[in-house]
């Protein structure tokens, strides 16, 4: 998620990052939070040094791009969460989605979130 991501960025927490670097063989971004980072990039005051944090961790991540499985994984989930009364914010539901559809775990602080998500995986390293 999203979250963790800046954290890798920043190398704060420590632990998330090395827990990155031990497992970085097995990760991959989706596009989704791409768009996020992207979006904190350009609000940021610090714009050209967390732009150039923002390519490094592109270059360790392969980015999955948001497909027509994913968005039909989106339209299931938001149908259900918003059925029971449990609305989640839309960008972290399409990276709900976008896991579920390809079997992926999550790594977020944002459990809470995603936990309310129906069959999606959730690890917190934080």
């Amino acid at each position: 998620d999203t979250n963790i991501c800046i954290y890798v960025m920043r190398n704060q927490p420590l632990s998330a990052r090395e827990r990155f670097d031990g497992l970085r063989d097995r990760l991959c971004v989706s596009s989704i939070t791409i768009g996020e980072l992207c979006f904190g990039v350009e609000k940021s005051a610090r714009r050209q040094e967390n732009r150039a944090r923002l390519v490094s961790l592109r270059q360790l991540l392969p980015a999955l791009p948001f497909g027509a499985e994913a968005a039909e994984h989106y339209g299931q989930m938001r149908a259900a969460v918003e059925a029971i009364g449990r609305p989640v914010g839309l960008h972290d539901l399409q990276i709900g989605a976008h896991a579920r559809s390809l079997g992926l775990t999550i790594v977020t602080n944002n459990t809470r979130e995603f936990e309310r998500m129906p069959g999606v995986k959730v690890e917190n390293w934080v």
